[in-house]
């Protein structure tokens, strides 16, 4: 790649950081009524009290009880008497990391990175793997962030010190994983990301590139960053790219550095990302290749970055080598957001959240802010059994015994959790084979619907005689239960967790966001005499993971 003049930087600027919040006031929400309506039943029916009125524009900020304040914008949507209804966003400075020469950095501005901060910092379990020309590991900004596993496949050794006196392969690296808000140096967009850094220079061929590629996937990275390149396309450097892309990889490769528009490789292969290069005016980089095949951009010219000559040298370079480390850092930070996400889907997201820097590219310059606006985390969730009741089978004979809390409309918290509380059911089975104890009970969801990224019903249970225990969800479509699976029982709680589709869930849940789950306790074997048959139960539950509600 071609290099720009480099200088040392040692200025200072002082800066501050803030500490997170929340995106949201807590409990409260914003509506505007329209003039003259009556208020009182509006405000009744979400349970909420007026505690600041902005007379001048007509909007009242409103306390509400009861339900969470996104219930509260929904339902509020629905009143004729509403103009709008929101929620109320906190308002936030934007996070400034204590790097010393982040000044120096307007690719950090340019792409909105401290508005990204604000929502993700990313994740220190994220890899990104750079292929260059080696590294220096002792710099500053990579101490605690070196991933096990560095190679150098261009001499077959697990020295990746840089011996090419380019100092190109440690430039790079800073870009994509430099420490950020340690208290040295730069930053870098990842944040919190570790470095995997693979050597394949100075015997860099088609080959090399390839293993380097495959063995980044191998050991666990999520992101790939390669700024190099020949004219000349190699299918089994595309059969590696094809590889690490079924392993989830993002894989991103600089566009050239020659002015052209024709193709440049690895950064033309299929799956990869090509990255060309903006300067310091958001305009395309005099330097950086361009064309249809090059679908974004990212700062690439005079940018900031450790430099191998000591432990804290930093030098300014310019290139898409440079852009690319830049691209693949805000991919990093995306997937630290959401380690669950695919490489299509932060393909995707990086394309439709671009700022428009031209037609020399397809999509356009990278934006982290608006990409990590996009990354939906899955949030956990557990359902709230409401009530419970013990089903009569046949002329079997039921009884139960809840503890303390003695009737079956309180007995659905004893079925909340694994807590050690638990719910029995006594039954009085004489000659039968087959099921003796149900407990059916109505779990009530948090999230909407259309909200759930994934549901398991999850029961723990124990009972005599080794019975088993078939598990059910009532299907309110047909009107029947359908079985999702069954397990073994002991006299010890025995747990298992059963995966419901997303494809048919709404066939299980009702027009209040209630769940039928019923555990049957099937005998064994058939009885000689009438006993006691006892099916325990301390979690018969819906639990699994929400997008944002926000």
């Amino acid at each position: 790649m071609k290099f720009r003049s480099i200088a040392i930087i040692l200025s200072f600027m002082p800066v501050f950081a803030l500490a997170q919040q929340g995106d949201f006031e807590q409990g409260s929400i914003l509506v505007k009524f329209k003039p003259g309506a009556f208020t009182l039943f509006s405000k009744y029916a979400i349970n909420a009290v007026t505690v600041q009125t902005i007379k001048e524009i007509g909007v009242e900020r409103l306390h509400v009880s009861g339900m969470t304040p996104e219930q509260a914008v929904k339902t509020m949507k629905t009143d004729p008497n509403v103009v709008y209804a929101e929620l109320n966003p906190r308002e936030h400075l934007f996070y400034t990391p204590n790097d010393p020469k982040l000044g120096q950095q307007y690719g950090i501005d340019q792409v909105r990175a401290r508005q990204a901060w604000n929502i993700s910092k990313g994740s220190s379990n994220t890899i990104v793997c750079v292929i260059d020309t080696g590294v220096r590991l002792d710099h500053e900004e990579f101490v605690g962030r070196i991933a096990p596993g560095c190679y150098d496949w261009s001499d077959n050794d697990g020295d990746v010190t840089d011996n090419t006196g380019s100092g190109h392969g440690t430039h790079t690296s800073g870009i994509a994983v430099a420490g950020t808000d340690n208290g040295k140096g730069v930053a870098s967009v990842c944040f919190n990301g570790k470095l995997l850094h693979m050597k394949i220079f100075p015997n860099s061929f088609a080959s090399t590139s390839a293993s380097a590629i495959i063995d980044a996937s191998n050991k666990g990275a999520r992101v790939i960053s390669m700024s190099y390149g020949s004219s000349f396309r190699s299918q089994t450097e595309q059969d590696a790219v094809n590889f690490a892309w079924s392993k989830n990889v993002v894989l991103f490769a600089a566009a050239g550095n020659d002015n052209v528009s024709t193709k440049f490789y690895p950064a033309g292969l299929d799956n990869i990302i090509a990255v060309g290069a903006t300067n310091s005016a958001d305009q395309k980089a005099s330097f950086s290749n361009f064309g249809d095949w090059v679908p974004i951009a990212a700062p690439g010219e005079d940018i900031l970055s450790t430099f191998f000559n000591s432990p804290t040298d930093y030098a300014v370079e310019s290139g898409t080598s440079m852009a690319c480390p830049f691209a693949a850092s805000v991919a990093g930070l995306m997937i630290g957001r959401n380690p669950l996400i695919t490489n299509a889907r932060v393909r995707d997201i990086l394309f439709t959240t671009t700022d428009n820097v031209g037609t020399w590219v397809t999509k356009g310059r990278v934006n982290a802010f608006k990409a990590i606006q996009q990354v939906i985390v899955p949030l956990p969730f557990i359902g709230t059994p409401i009530s419970a009741s013990v089903g009569v089978i046949a002329n079997v004979t039921e009884g139960t015994q809840i503890g303390t809390y003695g009737n079956l409309n309180l007995a659905g918290q004893t079925i909340k959790s694994v807590d050690g509380i638990n719910f029995t059911i006594q039954s009085l089975a004489s000659q039968r084979v087959g099921g003796v104890a149900t407990l059916d009970a109505f779990v009530l969801l948090a999230p909407p619907l259309d909200s759930l990224v994934s549901a398991n019903i999850n029961v723990t249970a124990r009972a005599t005689d080794g019975a088993s225990c078939l598990v059910f969800l009532y299907n309110y479509i047909s009107g029947g239960w359908d079985q999702f699976g069954s397990m073994s029982m002991a006299s010890t709680n025995k747990s298992a967790s059963f995966s419901i589709s997303m494809a048919t869930v709404g066939n299980y849940v009702n027009g209040s966001n209630i769940v039928r789950v019923m555990a049957r306790c099937v005998a064994p074997a058939r009885t000689s005499s009438a006993k006691n048959f006892l099916f325990v139960t301390d979690q018969l539950n819906i639990t699994g993971t929400n997008k944002p509600s926000i």
